[in-house]
């Protein structure tokens, strides 16, 4: 496994580990302060679960962002796995080729300038 390999794979590992977080974030965020506990009662104290938003909120944002920033870092493996792939598909041109087309280039021109 050569050095960008190992990079995509360590950029894989990262996407499978934010989903995680993000997961169990979310999960032990809703599940200890999504519900609060109230003492009501004038003649007696009774205790009751009320809805709290701002936990709810936070740990349906963090749920969301787990799942997008994961497949976000996918994404970007994927794109750098194919750019590897096109890279290693296309040799790269040696110099006497690149001497050899700029100077057909110039010949060209200087023809054409002159049938003009």
């Amino acid at each position: 496994m050569d050095g960008e390999q190992r990079t995509i794979s360590v950029l894989k590992f990262f996407a499978w580990l934010n989903l995680l977080g993000g997961v169990i974030g979310a999960v032990i965020i809703f599940f200890n302060w999504g519900f609060v506990e109230v003492k009501r009662g004038t003649y007696y104290t009774f205790t009751e679960k009320i809805f709290n938003p701002l936990p709810m909120g936070i740990s349906i944002g963090l749920l969301v962002e787990g799942i997008f920033g994961c497949a976000l870092l996918l994404v970007i493996c994927s794109i750098a796995n194919n750019l590897i792939k096109i890279r290693k598909n296309t040799g790269p041109l040696e110099d006497e080729e690149i001497l050899l087309s700029e100077t057909n280039i110039n010949q060209e021109d200087n023809g054409l300038r002159g049938a003009i």
